[in-house]
């Protein structure tokens, strides 16, 4: 449009009447306006099409600006020249401006003035203007090289999500006495402005043993930075036992469409289901030694197989009988649990002790994944066997 606009200003300042000066300019320019629309359009194909999440991020400005360029385009060619045959009047020398303009045009000219003493000064200096050139050059490396990069920059909206997971075997009521001692601990943190506490399966709780926390932090005055209030409140978390958090801060452009425990996700496929059970921990620990990460959790469970736990139990049964231990050491409350069926259906008196290992709660003590390996591994002494 102010290539259109230019052309008819032109030729009205040249004498020619309004409504002539808008037809001739018109009629010079249209095809260098349908020129500078298409190739602008065409810069914006490549990120339109383009694949991948950097797609799907830019695509909505490709359309966006491809659309803006469409629309001045017909404006330039349509309601443009129209205006300037109605609005626009004859140039006439003699007549004086109005203030604002005499106003504005003497300000261009110091503008103009300011640009040449300028020009002239940098021409003089040739050696310096080189050097400053070859310093900025060389700044612009070192800063790129030392500012934090990432894919999205972390925004600080006042607001973390927090996902709360005990044992597998936790019932309903013993996870919600575990919530209210964490959200009563979270609120003493002086950032923590209000929690909305949820427990059981349902929504976003795929089972029993998950909560979820929303957290509204008050305004930025009065607190730290989102990344300082999450660290306070992984450490409180800590003072529940049998229970692990996980806080992150909900941000406004997120990839994907699935609630998890952490920001970034690694998704790990395979056919073979076993292979895939036993690549996944390897995986989790090549993962872990990469500086920079702070929390790995691996979200693999073994789908229930009653038959197979059946005869495990069976298997129990018979090695308790044959070795009669008085302590059974177990990595799970269910496992103990059958380990003490076990023994009732054996007659065997025992004490089963659980141990809680660092990975308490993940995969490994999922609730499908029941390990009995009493049939194949004997204990070490007659009063130690292990489930």
């Amino acid at each position: 449009a102010i290539v259109m606009l230019e052309n008819i200003v032109r030729h009205i300042e040249h004498g020619m009447r309004p409504y002539e000066a808008a037809l001739k300019g018109a009629r010079e320019i249209g095809f260098t306006i349908i020129s500078i629309t298409f190739s602008l359009i065409a810069v914006f194909i490549p990120v339109l099409l383009m694949g991948g999440i950097v797609g799907r991020v830019f695509r909505e400005f490709a359309v966006t600006i491809s659309v803006a360029i469409v629309v001045s385009g017909f404006v330039s060619l349509t309601l443009t020249p129209m205006l300037c045959a109605r609005v626009l009047k004859a140039h006439d020398p003699e007549k004086k401006e109005h203030f604002i303009l005499r106003w504005f045009e003497r300000m261009f000219a110091a503008w103009l003035r300011a640009y040449e003493w300028a020009l002239d000064w940098v021409l003089a200096k040739k050696a310096l203007m080189l050097i400053i050139t070859l310093a900025t050059l060389g700044g612009t490396i070192y800063l790129y090289m030392i500012v934090p990069k990432g894919f999205f920059p972390q925004e600080d909206t006042g607001f973390l999500i927090g996902v709360t997971e005990a044992a597998t075997d936790t019932s309903f009521d013993a996870m919600t006495v575990r919530q209210k001692a964490l959200v009563d601990i979270l609120k003493s943190d002086p950032a923590v402005d209000y929690i909305n506490s949820t427990v059981g399966s349902g929504g976003p709780n795929p089972t029993a043993n998950y909560g979820r926390l929303f957290i509204g932090l008050k305004p930025q005055s009065e607190r730290d930075g989102a990344a300082k209030v999450i660290g306070r409140l992984r450490q409180k978390a800590t003072q529940i036992p049998g229970m692990q958090a996980f806080f992150q801060s909900i941000q406004n452009l997120n990839i994907g469409g699935r609630i998890s425990k952490s920001q970034y996700q690694y998704v790990l496929q395979s056919g073979d289901t076993e292979s895939l059970y036993r690549l996944a921990p390897e995986m989790r620990e090549k993962i872990a030694k990469i500086p920079g990460l702070l929390t790995i959790v691996p979200e693999l469970v073994r789908p229930v197989h009653p038959l197979k736990d059946f005869i495990a139990l069976q298997k129990l049964e018979k090695n308790l009988r044959e070795q009669k231990p008085h302590i059974v050491h177990t990595h799970s409350s269910k496992a103990g649990l059958l380990g003490r069926l076990a023994a009732k259906r054996a007659g065997v008196p025992i004490i089963v002790h659980t141990i809680h290992g660092p990975s308490f709660g993940n995969f490994q003590n999922g609730l499908s994944n029941f390990i009995f390996r009493a049939a194949e591994r004997r204990a070490a002494t007659a009063t130690d066997h292990f489930i």
